[in-house]
């Protein structure tokens, strides 16, 4: 696997921003401020946090909630190469609003999934978000189709 550093780019949305990693490294304990929706692209990681100890594999979504104490490791020796989007927990809230949940509270209850329709969702709205000159209005509505997916609102 092609080692690359870690890349930061900039979004289409404000209150978002992506990363982009290829890394053997073993993350110890540690928060975002933010939500975390990612793909894992090539090798496989294991982590623990309060929803458990959760493995994904290439194709894979994982997500973590802002605040969350969690840590991760790559399985095998090759490492990991994943993609995330990290939504200010202001952008995520707006959005649980927009789709009819009055309190617009937020949180994801599964850290990975392994759902080739999720994944390709995520894959159009990684696109939309980074996409040079990207349109904002089109990636927010490709966050909403994802996000509604992601967290069913409670109404």
């Amino acid at each position: 696997m092609k080692t690359v550093p870690f890349r930061v780019l900039r979004c289409a949305m404000p209150g978002v921003h992506a990363v982009e990693a290829c890394s053997a490294h073993s993350f110890p304990r540690h928060t975002h401020d933010q939500f975390g929706i990612g793909l894992i692209r090539e090798g496989a990681q294991r982590s623990l946090s309060g929803r458990g100890m959760v493995e994904a594999g290439p194709g894979m979504m994982i997500t973590v909630n802002a605040g969350e104490v969690h840590d991760g490791m790559p399985i095998g020796d090759s490492g990991r190469r994943w993609s995330m989007l990290y939504f200010d927990p202001e952008v995520l809230r707006g959005m649980a609003i927009g789709l009819g949940a009055a309190d617009g509270d937020v949180e994801f209850h599964h850290p990975v999934m392994d759902q080739r329709n999720l994944s390709a969702r995520f894959e159009s709205l990684y696109r939309a978000m980074t996409h040079a000159g990207g349109d904002g209005s089109a990636a927010e509505e490709l966050a909403l189709l994802l996000f509604d997916r992601l967290v069913p609102a409670r109404r």
